[in-house]
């Protein structure tokens, strides 16, 4: 590096980020401004999920949720990255904008036009799928904010409680065509949940698994399905139509368990 080039870079201009030009003043780079995310700041609890549900972030939909102090993903940021979010990004409803696959596949397999409960719905992406495949629907969580746009749909019943404060099942004996949970555990609703499946109707559960520890968040035995604990849920009650217990990459690397199973009693 020639003498003058030195001491250009020690000197103010060039730790202002200008540049020489030969036979000219520094001028300023045109360098971008780079917009700095906190995902702490963002996400105050489960983003990705409900606050009923214990797991974490879709990067892909981070997105801040000011009146609960949540963000779009549910659970802590930490264990999955955070998409960047820009200042100047447009509102969108919090929880993950896309249904699971997995509830995708199952939907047409739901008697038609039959009650569907979402169970930990969150932002509703579930409850919304099945409103537009001509479903009426029953969306629970602790919160339900992120159904703030669907209040008044005729199809729609929003029922605000918490799930794990020891009280009964707040839907016992009712039955539902298709009952629907995803990256939702909380192991004493699980009877609850099969005896909710009315004759011919689905369960339809997603969630994580044991050997989820690895990739991160949640690591909790609670929030943990045991291995081939969704089959024995629903032993000798539903019949097993698909069941996976494996490691999925989308959204994040994950270990999942999933079922869907259905009542074929009379």
């Amino acid at each position: 590096m020639c003498a003058e080039a030195a001491a250009f870079r020690s000197s103010e201009a060039g730790k202002l980020g200008m540049v020489p030009r030969s036979g000219a003043q520094p001028t300023r780079t045109n360098t971008p401004k780079r917009v700095a995310t906190n995902p702490r700041k963002t996400c105050s609890r489960n983003p990705w999920l409900s606050k009923n549900e214990r797991t974490l972030p879709d990067p892909e939909i981070c997105r801040t949720r000011t009146s609960a102090g949540l963000c779009a993903l549910s659970g802590s940021c930490a264990p999955y990255r955070m998409a960047a979010m820009s200042e100047s990004a447009p509102a969108r409803p919090h929880g993950p904008s896309r249904p699971s696959a997995w509830v995708r596949r199952f939907v047409p397999l739901v008697p038609a036009a039959g009650p569907v409960l979402d169970l930990a719905c969150g932002g509703g992406r579930h409850s919304r799928l099945m409103l537009e495949a001509g479903h009426p629907v029953t969306a629970v969580d602790i919160a339900v904010d992120g159904l703030a746009d669907l209040a008044g749909h005729e199809r729609l019943e929003i029922i605000e409680t918490d799930l794990e404060d020891g009280r009964p099942f707040p839907l016992a004996g009712r039955r539902f065509a298709g009952v629907v949970v995803t990256n939702y555990l909380h192991r004493p609703l699980l009877p609850d949940l099969v005896d909710a499946v009315a004759p011919a109707g689905l369960l339809i559960y997603e969630t994580f698994a044991r050997g989820n520890e690895r990739f991160g968040k949640p690591r909790n035995p609670d929030h943990l399905l045991k291995p081939g604990e969704l089959l024995a849920a629903v032993q000798g009650r539903l019949r097993v139509l698909a069941y996976e217990d494996l490691v999925v990459e989308d959204p994040r690397p994950a270990a999942v368990q999933r079922i869907c199973a259905r009542n074929e009693a009379a």
